[in-house]
């Protein structure tokens, strides 16, 4: 037998490394439990007069009473929300930091808010804000984060 080369070592190796397959990830959905509600955005950050899609499973089995959609930032004063569309319907309070949407004992299913973000100040800070779901005053879940920048 010949001599080992470091040639023939690094192309042996090449061809033993296990491959890994990556794959994209998939919204909350797919990974959801049966009964748990799941709030999840169709991007991941907004620019200033852009919109992002909030998405909102209800699942079957949940207590009846009036849902709330809450979308709040982490920053007060700096960006500012608007809902564009939805079957639920929006409660603008301005005694509240937050934007909410409200509807009387959803159906099971998967509801959208399409919501625009512009900045309230020129120079505004990155914000991220975060969705809630409430049956009545009950925290029920809390969703993956938008980044406005």
């Amino acid at each position: 037998m010949g001599e080992v080369t470091r040639r023939t070592m690094l192309v042996g190796a090449a061809w033993t490394v296990p491959v890994v397959a990556v794959t994209a990830a998939a919204p909350a959905a797919a990974a959801s439990g049966g009964g748990v509600p799941l709030l999840y955005w169709d991007r991941a950050s907004v620019s200033d007069g852009e919109q992002a899609q909030a998405l909102v499973r209800i699942p079957a089995g949940l207590p009846a009473g009036r849902a709330t959609l809450q979308v709040s930032p982490d920053v007060i004063g700096e960006w500012l929300i608007r809902p564009v569309e939805s079957v639920w319907v929006p409660d603008i309070t301005l005694a509240y930091r937050y934007q909410a949407w409200r509807f009387d004992d959803p159906a099971p299913g998967l509801y959208s808010f399409q919501i625009e973000f512009t900045r309230a100040v020129q120079d505004a800070r990155p914000v991220v804000f975060t969705p809630r779901l409430y049956i009545e005053t009950d925290l029920i879940a809390t969703g993956a984060t938008i980044a406005a920048a």
